[in-house]
């Protein structure tokens, strides 16, 4: 199986940038979705990133929009920029 090259770093991306930007705490956010395969190579951050966030990360979050209900049918998210970057308060239903 041949490696795969990184088309970027990581840490250059526009989305993951405007992310550290945001200045949540790093121990109350995590991302997901397509961003651990892009982190590996296997996908590429085309159009969108997902973070789920907790505590102080989640207060930080609602500094940028006001929370809508999600898509998921359960708890609250953040779209921002057009919804390249949206940002979940729950994993599962309580």
């Amino acid at each position: 199986m041949e490696e795969t090259e990184h088309p970027e770093s990581f840490n250059e991306h526009l989305l993951i940038q405007y992310i550290i930007s945001m200045g949540m705490p790093p121990g109350d956010f995590a991302l997901f979705c397509i961003v651990p395969m892009a982190m590996h190579g296997l996908r590429s951050i085309d159009h969108d990133i997902d973070v789920i966030a907790r505590g102080l990360a989640w207060e930080k979050a609602k500094e940028y929009a006001f929370p809508e209900n999600s898509p998921m049918r359960f708890g609250k998210f953040i779209r921002l920029l057009d919804g390249k970057v949206e940002i979940y308060h729950s994993w599962f239903p309580k």
